[in-house]
C-alpha cells in the first residue's frame, strides 16, 4: 500500500468536486451591527490591557504604522529639517537667477569652466581663487537669462580659496545668504553649478551636511570647510550650497577625487567667504590677516633638516624681524604647536588676531630657541 501523501491538486490526480457552499444565515441588520460593535469595544478592551495591545489597537484604528515602543514612522514624506522650510524643487526656482556660467582662458593657453554667486546688484560673483588663478585671465561670465558679460578679477585670496570677479551689469539679483554658522549635521545640503561646463549647466544635486568643521590641506593651505554628501564634478566651484531654506551656506571649492570614495565634497563656510570677499572688493587683499613677514620653504628631503620649515627672507618692519628671526632659522613650533609644513603655520597664525602676541620655537644651528613676536597686519601680499 502506498502510504505517500499527495497534493490533492498535483498531476496525475483528479480534482475533487467543490463541496457546496453553505446556506447562509439572514440576520437582522441592526442586530448584527450591534453584536459588531461589541466586539470591537471588548477586544479593544483587552488590548490596551499590554501596551503591545495599545499600540496594536492604535494601528488598527488609525492606519498608521508605528514600531513596538510606540514611535510613529512616516513613510510617505521627509519631515523638513527647518521651519519654512522649501520644497527642492522651489529652492532651485528661487536661487536659479543667482548661479553664473564663468569660462576662463589664460593668454598662454589653457582654462576651463566654473561657476559664481551673484553677490551685489551691480555686477560683483564670487567664486573661487582656483578658478580664475591663472595667468592674464580672460574670463567669460554668463548669467541665468542667457545674457554674456566679459568678466575682471576684482582681487584673489589662495588662502582661503576666494575670488571676486565683476562684470558690467546691473540689475542683477543677489543671492540671498545664510549663516554657515548655524547650520547642523544632517540637514538638507544643495548644490548648484555648472558641472563640466555649459552643457550641464544649472545641475542641481541634493544631499545633507556631512561634518561642519572639516580640517583638510588643498594645494599647500590648510582649510577648514563644510563637508556635504551631493554630487559635485569640475565645474562645480565657486557655486552655492544652499540649504532648505534657498540660503547660501557655502561656496563648493572641493571635492575627495578617488575610485573608493564617493560623496565627499567641500565647501567654503560663507560666514568667511564674504568676509574675505568684503576686503577683496575694499581693499584688493584680506587686510585683518596676522602677518609674521616672512618667506619659508617646506622641507624636500625627509632625510635632511627638521620638521619644520625653513626661512629663506624676512620683510623689513616686520614681526619676524622684530622678533629676532633670522634666515636659516627652522620654524618648528607656533604657539606650542608643531609646524612640519607651511601649510600648518599657516593655519596656527591664523588663528591668531592682528596684535596677538605669539611664540615661535626654531632651531638656530642645532641649538632650539623660543621667540616672542607681536603679529602685525597683512600688507597684501602672499607671504606669511
Amino acid at each position: 500500500m502506498n502510504d505517500r501523501h499527495y497534493d490533492p491538486f498535483g498531476p496525475g490526480m483528479a480534482r475533487l468536486p467543490a463541496p457546496e457552499p453553505p446556506k447562509r444565515r439572514h440576520r437582522r441588520p441592526a442586530r448584527w451591527l450591534a453584536r459588531w460593535l461589541a466586539g470591537v469595544l471588548l477586544a479593544g478592551l483587552l488590548l490596551t490591557a499590554s501596551g503591545l495591545g495599545s499600540v496594536c489597537l492604535y494601528v488598527w484604528l488609525t492606519g498608521r504604522q508605528v514600531d513596538l515602543t510606540g514611535r510613529e514612522i512616516v513613510f510617505d514624506q521627509i519631515r523638513a529639517d527647518r521651519e519654512n522650510a522649501l520644497s527642492v524643487p522651489e529652492v532651485y526656482e528661487r536661487c536659479r537667477p543667482w548661479v553664473v556660467t564663468l569660462q576662463v582662458r589664460s593668454a598662454g593657453g589653457g582654462g576651463g569652466f566654473g561657476t559664481g554667486i551673484v553677490l551685489t546688484a551691480d555686477g560683483y560673483i564670487l567664486t573661487c581663487a582656483h578658478v580664475v588663478d591663472l595667468s592674464d585671465p580672460v574670463i567669460s561670465v554668463e548669467t541665468c537669462d542667457g545674457s554674456a558679460f566679459d568678466g575682471t578679477v576684482v582681487a584673489l585670496d589662495r588662502q582661503t580659496d576666494v575670488a571676486v570677479v565683476h562684470i558690467p551689469a546691473l540689475g542683477l539679483e543677489p543671492a540671498e545668504l545664510g549663516s554657515s554658522g548655524q547650520t547642523l549635521v544632517g540637514e538638507t545640503a544643495i548644490a548648484l553649478g555648472n558641472p563640466l561646463g555649459p552643457q550641464f549647466s544649472a545641475t542641481l544635486t541634493c544631499g545633507i551636511l556631512s561634518a561642519r568643521e572639516r580640517t583638510v590641506t588643498i594645494d599647500r593651505y590648510v582649510m577648514t570647510l563644510l563637508q556635504f554628501d551631493a554630487s559635485v564634478s569640475p565645474g562645480n566651484s565657486g557655486g552655492p550650497l544652499l540649504n532648505s531654506l534657498g540660503q547660501v551656506i557655502g561656496m563648493v571649492n572641493a571635492k575627495v577625487d578617488d575610485d573608493q570614495v564617493e560623496g565627499i565634497g567641500f565647501a567654503i563656510p560663507i560666514d568667511q567667504a564674504v568676509t574675505v570677499a568684503q576686503d577683496l572688493i575694499r581693499y584688493g587683499y584680506v587686510q585683518q590677516r596676522p602677518w609674521l613677514g616672512i618667506t619659508v620653504r617646506d622641507r624636500t628631503d625627509l632625510s635632511r633638516g627638521p620638521e619644520g620649515v625653513l626661512v629663506i627672507d624676512i620683510s623689513p618692519d616686520s614681526a619676524a624681524q622684530a622678533a629676532g628671526l633670522q634666515v636659516g632659522d627652522w620654524i618648528i613650533a607656533f604657539n606650542g604647536q608643531s609646524t612640519p609644513t607651511s601649510a600648518l603655520l599657516n593655519y596656527e597664525k591664523d588663528k591668531c588676531a592682528v596684535g596677538d602676541r605669539a611664540e615661535l620655537t626654531v632651531l638656530r644651528e642645532g641649538r632650539q630657541l623660543t621667540l616672542a613676536c607681536q603679529l602685525g597686519a597683512m600688507p597684501g601680499t602672499e607671504e606669511n
